[in-house]
This record gives structure tokens, sequence and C-alpha cells, in this order.
């Protein structure tokens, strides 16, 4: 076997760990942020409101509660496609309603506004879920939520069935390898 071959076979032992890294960074900025902003809710709703956001006293803190248990959920790699998928939603108002028009009076040509736009946070932590969307809790995920009886129940009941081309999923969701 060649060092390049041993190298990628230690490296291939290691491909669960990107997912858990990403997942607990991810998780703990959602997780934090909405403890910051539950404690000043009354700031946060009035940002909304500022924003022209309808119904931000109603918004605003379902956002907040959104990013909480988004952000644990993800920490602990139990629903990850769900929590990933609902903070992406997040991430999409944030670029709508924050971060576009911001950009786009800062720089109204189209080369700048993108150059810029794709920099963002909010841009890349919606490629980071829509990343985990797609590829699920990863091999830890998966073994913590087995360990925990209640999010394992729930996952069986919500993920019963096949996944893409007729192969069988596993009791918690995910395609077969």
């Amino acid at each position: 076997m060649t060092s390049y071959r041993r190298i990628a076979s230690g490296l291939n032992r290691l491909s669960w760990l990107p997912n858990v890294v990403l997942r607990l960074t991810v998780g703990f900025m959602f997780f934090s942020g909405a403890v910051g902003k539950l404690g000043a809710l009354d700031q946060f709703t009035r940002m909304f409101a500022d924003l022209g956001i309808a119904g931000s006293r109603v918004i605003a803190p379902a956002t907040a509660v959104a990013e909480l248990l988004g952000g644990a959920a993800l920490m602990l790699g139990v629903v990850t496609r769900l929590a990933s998928a609902v903070l992406a939603a997040v991430m999409i108002g944030a670029l709508i309603t924050v971060v576009g028009p911001d950009l786009a009076q800062k720089y109204p040509a189209w080369w700048d506004f993108l150059s810029n736009l794709f920099y963002a946070p909010e841009w890349l932590l919606l490629g980071v879920l829509l990343w985990l969307v797609c590829v699920g809790p990863g091999e830890r995920g998966r073994t913590l939520s087995g360990r925990l009886p209640v999010v394992g129940h729930i996952h069986r009941a919500v993920h019963r069935g096949r996944g893409v081309a007729g192969q069988e999923r596993d009791d918690l969701g995910d395609v077969g390898r």
C-alpha cells in the first residue's frame, strides 16, 4: 500500500469528524444567539417591526425559539435534517429582509453585490445548513440519537419507509450506506 493510500485510508476513518464539528459549531451559534435574543426579546421584536416585518410580535419570538431548538438539535445530532431546514429558512429570511437590502444599497453594481453577498455569514450558514439537510447527522449523530430512547422513537416514527431509489432507510431515517 502506498503512503498516499495509507493516509487516505486514515482520513476516511475520520470522515464523520467534519460533520460533527460543523453540527456542534453551527448548533452552538444558533443556540447562543437565541439565548441572547430571548433575553432581549423586546429589542429583537422591535428590530423585526423596524424592518417592516408583519406580525413581528409573533414572528420574532418564533424565530428565536426555532434558533434555540434547532441549535440544540444540531448539537445533539437529532432531527438534523428538519432542524437544518428550519434554520435554513431563518437564514433565507435574514438574507431577504436584512442582508440583501443592506448590501444592495451599499453595492449597487451586481458584481460587487454578489461578491459581498457570498461572503456574508448568513449565506455561508445557509450553505452549511443545506449541506446538513442533504447528509443528515452523520455517523456520530445516528449513534447519539439511537441512545436517546424518545428521540430514537420519534426518528423511527417520522422516517419509516423507503429511501432514494428503493434503498432501505435505517431506523433513524438515513438511507443505508
